[in-house]
């Protein structure tokens, strides 16, 4: 029989799971996004611009500063790398997992609490922005942060204790943050879900309370500098595009960003984006819909804090699968609860059906991994053969012989995410980076000591219409490279003696035209790697979808 304590306390599976992120905190940064932003905050960093934001010399307004702040301080202090990069993201998001088990204690038990910060700690969307660090990962982190804050500080003042002041400055400061990492939906979030409690508390004073105004109050400090930067920038049209057009501008149709999805795009990305959870997930939120009609709800901030917001961002003309990731720590917080109900009816068919279907999924998951490794990235190496015959062990041992409901219920599920995402970040996506082109021509660069100083790009379309990636160029090689327009502006840079020109097909068929001696020096194979298709993962077909790119050196006749 199992046993009914429960083995709460235990940090081993957030020790495993912050090994996994770390693993992938030194991949490569990853094209198009994360590139981008590491090779901005480099730039930021190397030229002191702190406040006028700029991307590869030009002027940059699409997201805010935050990102780009923190990383180019941590490359001044810690130098530029991969992992130093990633490191502050990285920490926001894990005090976000924190502040998802402080806010589901403030309103449940330890076991509810534990559940829902392993349950967002070990969901396939964590894994993936600490491994392609954007805006949201600190988003994230700080909208959470800012919801446990500004609760703690509700739930002292309705029971009439004195204090608090530190939770107040503390929602603020996590509000401003999440304003200055990606906008407006860092303060609509924790808008939506704290309305709806007041709401379905009937609590209609909570909306006019003077405190309120201190809050605000410290955003707009903390904006400030920001906002200058905007104005000195670009006039009106930097706080304006900031404050609305880059965010509800997409609803209304003044953002010229359109990709005309339907509105059950991020439902549909759910589903994967929310694994292991998922299935756990939806019977969560019949649950919590039952206990808000019936007016037995403890809290309703997760579940408004998720609904609303979630289906605004449905409503979006442009959308991308992790808009919605901002709201999974409540998402995680409601699927935690409904754990904990389930644990607290072991006896019940409904959990050993919930049991057996999160079993097998940790199974899939665990199949998965070995699939990914013999088709895609095969390896003979003993410790990865070990590792993931040991993560299979430990799927067994909590699936057919568990000492705790808890391990029972969540143990087969975190083992099977675990060797995923582990076989991705530590044997995968390794294999997979050398495809990245700008990374693959950077390491090259470095490698062979080529003078970035004499480098440029040939930037011409490929074959299939696709850019030539230079940010994850630049940000390898510590450098901004150079574009050229054209075949013919090789020969002026020839003054100083031979060049390296970085370009696709076209641009060599152009570079062999010319005047010049034309030396290839190492061919590479180019793929967009966070777009994953059976086509690319296959070594069979995965020419098929590659570009070849060349680095050239480049003399006079």
């Amino acid at each position: 029989m199992m046993k009914n304590n429960i083995l709460t306390d235990s940090r081993i599976p957030f020790i495993a799971i912050a090994l996994v992120y770390a693993a992938g905190a030194f991949l490569e940064v990853m094209d198009i996004d994360e590139a981008q932003y590491a090779a901005i905050s480099r730039e930021m960093a190397e030229t002191g611009e702190w406040l006028q934001i700029k991307d590869r010399g030009e002027n940059y307004l699409d997201k805010p500063p935050l990102l780009f702040w923190v990383a180019a301080l941590t490359f001044k202090l810690l130098g530029v790398s991969n992992f130093t990069y990633r490191l502050v993201p990285i920490m926001v998001s894990l005090l976000g997992v924190y502040a998802t088990y402080r806010f589901a204690l403030l309103h449940y038990n330890h076991r509810a609490a534990y559940s829902a910060a392993l349950i967002i700690a070990s969901s396939m969307a964590f894994f993936l922005i600490h491994r392609d660090v954007r805006t949201d990962t600190m988003l994230t982190g700080w909208v959470i942060f800012s919801i446990w804050q500004i609760s703690e500080w509700i739930v002292l003042q309705s029971s009439g204790k004195k204090g608090g002041g530190l939770y107040l400055l503390g929602g603020g400061f996590g509000l401003g943050c999440a304003l200055l990492a990606k906008g407006p939906i860092g303060l609509a979030v924790p808008v939506l879900a704290f309305a709806t409690q007041f709401v379905y508390q009937r609590r209609w004073s909570d909306f006019f309370r003077p405190q309120w105004l201190l809050l605000l109050l410290i955003v707009a400090a903390m904006l400030a500098p920001m906002v200058w930067g905007l104005y000195a920038q670009y006039g009106m049209e930097g706080p304006y595009f900031y404050f609305w057009k880059q965010s509800f501008g997409r609803i209304t149709g003044e953002n010229e960003w359109v990709n005309d999805v339907d509105i059950f795009f991020q439902a549909q990305n759910f589903l994967w984006s929310f694994l292991p959870w998922v299935i756990l997930f939806a019977a969560a939120l019949v649950f919590h819909l039952r206990q808000l009609v019936r007016r037995q709800a403890a809290e309703v901030i997760s579940l408004g804090g998720f609904l609303l917001p979630f289906f605004a961002l449905s409503l979006s003309r442009y959308q991308l699968p992790h808009y919605t990731f901002v709201v999974f720590p409540l998402g995680a917080v409601l699927t935690g609860v409904y754990a904990d109900y389930l644990m607290a009816h072991a006896a019940q068919a409904e959990f050993k059906v919930v049991r057996f279907v999160q079993s097998l999924l940790g199974f899939l998951l665990c199949v998965a991994a070995l699939l990914l490794v013999f088709w895609a990235t095969p390896t003979r190496e003993w410790w990865f053969w070990s590792g993931w015959a040991l993560l299979f062990f430990l799927w067994s041992l909590f699936s057919f012989s568990p000492q705790t409901v808890m391990q029972s219920l969540l143990g087969p599920s975190v083992t099977g995410i675990i060797t995923l995402c582990a076989t991705l970040n530590i044997q995968v996506y390794p294999e997979l980076f050398h495809y990245q082109g700008g990374s693959a021509v950077g390491n090259y660069v470095l490698q062979n000591n080529i003078p970035v100083h004499r480098l440029w790009a040939l930037s011409r379309l490929t074959e299939n219409h696709q850019e030539l990636f230079m940010h994850s160029l630049d940000f390898k090689v510590e450098h901004v490279v150079p574009k050229l327009k054209s075949a013919e502006e090789v020969i002026a840079q020839l003054n100083g003696g031979s060049c390296y020109i970085y370009t696709d097909t076209l641009g060599m068929r152009e570079l062999q035209q010319l005047p010049v001696k034309v030396r290839p020096l190492q061919t590479f194979e180019k793929y967009h790697v966070s777009m994953l298709t059976p086509e690319f993962l296959n070594p069979q077909t995965r020419h098929t979808v590659t570009q070849r790119i060349f680095l050239a050196e480049v003399k006079k006749q």
